[in-house]
Parts: structure tokens; C-alpha cells; sequence
């Protein structure tokens, strides 16, 4: 793996995510030590594993669910991308659209603005989008109002979800069409602020 920490900082951190997250909080000295391990120290490996406890349909419903599934992870297969796998058939529909929408975006981005191009209500496109917050799928402010999706979770989710990708692309080609023949091509002053705004982080 490209990047991992050592045992003391990773214990550090899972006791945080258990703060959070009601089966990591019950599980074992053990079983942390499991996770560690099968994991070696990535971060962000933890955290993804972690936020698969207890879901349904997940191959890691557990950390020795996770261990049995890693074990049987091809020979030569990155590891991140195989949890990754495991994730997406996790994911509800808008948690799906969310992501898809925010491969478009450079800059942190606004909710209303995700709910949008996923074609969501805001309320709907808020949840999904802190449940994965929740699951490090993606970054968010302190008051959860802006998200960000990294760029290595938007090269997994090209290659898992390339369908519903495409398909928050071309509502942002027919959005942006849209705006400019309702706004007069070049007669900048004659766009909406907001929206202005918003095509300068697309």
C-alpha cells in the first residue's frame, strides 16, 4: 500500500472513528488489532472497513468478515479498490448519484448545487451525502454544508459506477447548453450570480 501509519496512530485514530460509529466501538482489543493488520495501517483503509460494520450486504459486516474477504482478494489487486467494490454495492441510488455528481466538481461544493446535477431533492441529497461523509467516501466542512469527492475515489467510482457518471455528465452538458442559450451566449451580465459560481467549480 502507498501509505500507512504505525500501530500507536492508527489505535489513536480508530478510537476516534469509535466515538462515531456505535459496532466499531464494540469490538475488541483484538479485533483492532485484526483491523491493523489486515488493513496494513492505511488510513484510509481503516476508515472504509470501519464504516462497512454491520451494513447489509457488505463483506465486511465485521472485522473477521473483512479478514475472510481480503483473503480472498486477487493476487496483484490494490487493495483500496477491492473495498471499494465492496462499498458501491452498499451504496442506496442517491448515495450513488451524489458521488457521480461530484466527480464534476474541482472545489468543494454546495449542496444545492449536488442535488441538482444528481437530480435529487436537497433534503435527500444532504443525507446521502453526510451518511457518506460518514463512510470517508468523500470530504466535508466542518458544518457539512460543502463536499469534496478525492480524486482516488473518483477514479474507483469511474471504473465501478462509469454508467451513472456519464449520466451526471450529460445533465451537466444539457444544464450548461441550456444557460447559455437562455442567456445570450458572451452577455456575461445577463448570468445569475450563483450560477456563475457554480460553472467556475464545474
Amino acid at each position: 500500500m502507498p501509505f500507512s501509519i504505525d500501530r500507536e496512530t492508527a489505535f489513536t485514530m480508530i478510537r476516534e472513528l469509535a466515538k462515531t460509529n456505535s459496532r466499531l466501538r464494540r469490538t475488541s482489543d483484538q479485533d483492532r488489532e485484526l483491523l491493523y493488520e489486515l488493513t496494513n495501517g492505511n488510513p484510509l483503509l481503516i476508515r472504509w472497513i470501519a464504516g462497512q460494520l454491520g451494513r447489509e450486504g457488505s463483506h465486511c459486516r465485521t472485522i473477521n468478515d473483512a479478514y475472510q474477504f481480503m483473503k480472498e482478494a486477487p493476487i496483484g489487486n490494490d487493495p483500496l479498490e477491492y473495498v471499494f467494490g465492496d462499498l458501491v454495492g452498499t451504496l442506496t441510488k442517491s448515495e450513488i448519484a451524489v458521488l457521480a455528481a461530484l466527480v464534476y466538481f474541482f472545489q468543494p461544493a454546495k449542496v444545492e448545487w449536488v442535488a441538482e446535477l444528481a437530480n435529487l431533492s436537497e433534503p435527500a441529497a444532504q443525507t446521502a451525502l453526510e451518511d457518506l461523509s460518514d463512510r470517508a467516501l468523500l470530504v466535508a466542512d466542518e458544518e457539512e454544508k460543502l463536499f469534496f469527492l478525492p480524486r482516488l475515489t473518483v477514479m474507483f467510482l469511474v471504473k465501478k459506477q462509469r454508467q451513472r457518471v456519464d449520466q451526471s455528465g450529460n445533465r451537466l452538458i444539457n444544464w450548461a447548453y441550456n444557460l447559455v442559450m437562455e442567456n445570450g451566449w458572451t452577455n456575461y451580465d445577463r448570468y445569475l450570480t450563483g450560477l456563475r459560481e457554480k460553472i467556475d467549480l464545474c
